[in-house]
């Protein structure tokens, strides 16, 4: 399951929703109502990436 958001007003699996609500749908109705240009998927929230650590002796020796 996928989360796709609505761009348009349609019938059938999105009756009842409006555009940009939000909706999980499975990977063959997401991808055919995408290439119709009725849902457009959510990108993935990006993981925050980790504090760089402090050099060390032995680190900064080698450089």
């Amino acid at each position: 399951m996928e989360k796709y958001k609505v761009l348009y007003r349609s019938t059938g699996l999105l009756s009842g929703r409006e555009p940009g609500d939000t909706v999980e749908l499975d990977g063959v109705d997401g991808k055919h109502l995408e290439g119709l240009g009725i849902v457009r998927k959510v990108a993935a929230p990006k993981a925050e990436a980790p504090e760089p650590k402090a050099a060390t002796t032995k680190t900064a020796a080698k450089k």
